[in-house]
């Protein structure tokens, strides 16, 4: 079973000191709820400094409105997945997340497709070079000739 505390009402500008208390006293991970993004990366520069070695996740909300027709920036997409990652498939269980009231209710991938679509490289590893391709592309990365975004990849060789 796991056991949980909820905490409300701490005085703002302490956040941090209560989050790195907390983690390091009760050796439990700890889900910090922020008002927005901005308020997610003050805590997370203060919590690095706090904290050095700990492990400190970033779930933030999408960059446009409900409705909106254009989609969530590409950096936000892979931070988001990368923290469902960490938590699904490495299965991280000492560590801070920082995520804010929006991000919480917007949707996020199922936990199944999480864990069927992550590709893992090993260095001399032998894999079929026009399936890694085409995975990247169903992922939605996107062929370029230069790699100037997070999403881009480019063959060589």
């Amino acid at each position: 079973m796991i056991k949980s505390n909820l905490i409300g009402s701490i005085y703002k500008g302490s956040e941090h000191f209560y989050i790195a208390k907390h983690f390091t006293e009760k050796n439990n991970s700890v889900v910090y709820i922020a008002r927005n993004d901005r308020e997610i990366f003050q805590i997370r520069e203060k919590l690095e400094w706090l904290l050095p070695n700990s492990k400190i996740l970033i779930f933030r909300s999408w960059d446009q409105i409900p409705y909106d027709k254009v989609s969530p920036g590409k950096e936000i997409q892979s931070e988001r997945i990368k923290t469902l990652y960490e938590l699904i498939v490495n299965k991280v269980n000492h560590c801070i997340v920082l995520t804010s009231v929006n991000a919480i209710i917007q949707k996020i991938v199922d936990e199944r497709f999480i864990k069927e679509n992550f590709i893992e490289l090993i260095k001399k590893q032998s894999l079929d070079f026009n399936k890694l391709i085409i995975k990247l592309k169903l992922l939605g990365y996107q062929r370029r000739s230069i790699v100037r975004e997070k999403t881009d990849f480019s063959v060589r060789g």
